[in-house]
């Protein structure tokens, strides 16, 4: 059990009842952390994974600054895992939502924790951030990304030798949690229908769930100072992916680029007629989508170590709880 002075190290997880929050709080449970789940979520009491946590009940978007200092005295590290991420179509202009959700809120946690003496603050962030570095004509295009950039940018400026910021730029996540609809829910249903499966060229990184738990877990030790990780423990093409979902699936065609760009242009036509934009202009996105987004694993290893059979438990997972979840809605 992790102690300091006698006493049990104390964790802040916003979002910690979450997809990823809620893997990273059972995590810390069991390595011995005292956790308060900062959430808006009122039926959260009702999910034994997380048992052993206490609760704060909270919308950030109406707490102060002083309420986050009350919230934040006393405990020794924050995580921010309540990120909103990009799927989101908001009412136009995107960029201001997504920087009222993840730069403003990010912002003000990090200077009351900073404030209150909390020693470091680990913050969840997306690896479109990473590929945007490279190329930061990324950030013009889409709001979600801009907003990501600013939020990790921003918190780094506050870091110090007293308090330290670490950023975890995660790529795709495979992983479930029992009884909650997985986000890839859509996906894994289209890849089981029969026949052939049209899909794009190019590939992702991945990391699953739990790899994120551990890598948070590796981020709170005192050794870790400020720093921006890219997260990832697999690069697969979108042909290893589908057949990480569906190993049975026989044919794969792809669609050529100019055709899902055309299908992009509409869906963007009609959010614009609605007075909506994404976080992500599609037509852009597919130029994204369709390259081979892939991290370097070494940066990864720096916080936890892969084990084998990690990544094809988690797709497994994924996908039991897909099928599951489909088949119970035609009971």
């Amino acid at each position: 059990m992790l102690e300091s002075n006698n006493k049990k190290e104390k964790v802040v997880i916003f979002g910690g009842t979450g997809f990823i929050g809620s893997h990273i709080t059972k995590l810390l449970l069991k390595e011995g952390y005292d956790i308060t789940c900062v959430s808006n979520d009122q039926y959260v009491k009702e999910n034994k994974y997380i048992e052993g946590a206490l609760f704060r009940f909270a919308d950030l978007n109406k707490l102060s600054q002083e309420d986050l200092e009350k919230l934040l005295s006393g405990y020794d590290y924050f995580i921010f895992a309540a990120g909103v991420d990009d799927r989101y179509v908001p009412k136009a202009p995107a960029l201001e939502f997504f920087r009222k959700a993840n730069v403003e809120t990010t912002l003000k946690i990090t200077k009351a924790a900073k404030k209150v003496g909390v020693k470091k603050g680990i913050i969840i962030s997306s690896y479109f951030t990473y590929f945007a570095r490279k190329e930061p004509q990324l950030a013009e295009h889409h709001p979600y990304i801009k907003a990501r950039l600013e939020q990790e940018d921003e918190a780094m400026k506050l870091a110090n030798n007293d308090f330290s910021v670490v950023i975890l730029q995660l790529p795709y996540v495979i992983g479930a949690v029992k009884g909650k609809k997985p986000l890839f829910k859509p996906l894994v249903k289209y890849l089981h229908l029969p026949g052939p499966t049209l899909f794009m060229k190019g590939g992702t990184a991945i990391v699953t769930v739990k790899q994120i738990a551990k890598a948070t877990r590796g981020a709170l030790r005192e050794s870790i100072g400020s720093k921006i990780y890219p997260v990832a423990s697999k690069n697969m093409t979108w042909d290893e992916f589908i057949k990480a979902i569906n190993p049975k699936k026989k044919k794969i065609i792809h669609i050529p680029k100019f055709l899902i760009q055309i299908f992009a242009f509409v869906v963007d036509t009609l959010h614009k007629l609605k007075g909506k934009e994404g976080g992500l202009k599609l037509i852009k996105y597919v130029e994204m989508q369709t390259k081979e987004l892939f991290l370097d694993l070494e940066d990864s290893k720096e916080l936890f170590d892969s084990e084998d059979g990690e990544i094809e438990d988690a797709f497994e997972d994924m996908v039991n709880e897909s099928l599951q979840t489909w088949s119970a809605s035609f009971d």
